[in-house]
């Protein structure tokens, strides 16, 4: 039995057709990644502006508790208990 020649496979055979090296894709290599991690970086920007951007000074108003007003008309009938009830009083959510 003839063993086969192994030098027609080798890369020095004559015969052999000349084949190029994929074209280099700079976008999906270096162009896509930096987009990831820009937009990662956008977003932890955004999320930390509360600690990197000073407060918006703001003037609060304090606020007095008191007994509530009733009307006149509202006292002179023959119930003796306010026209406000503790539910009414509340603040409404």
């Amino acid at each position: 039995m003839n063993a086969p020649d192994l030098l027609v496979l080798s890369k020095g055979a004559s015969n052999a057709p000349e084949i190029k090296p994929p074209a280099r894709r700079w976008l999906l290599r270096i162009g896509i990644p930096a987009a990831v991690f820009l937009a990662v970086i956008a977003l932890l920007l955004y999320t930390a502006r509360g600690a990197l951007v000073p407060a918006t000074d703001v003037w609060v108003a304090p606020v007095v508790v008191g007994a509530p007003a009733v009307p006149d008309h509202a006292s002179s009938g023959p119930s003796s208990t306010p026209a406000t009830t503790e539910g009414s009083r509340r603040s409404a959510w």
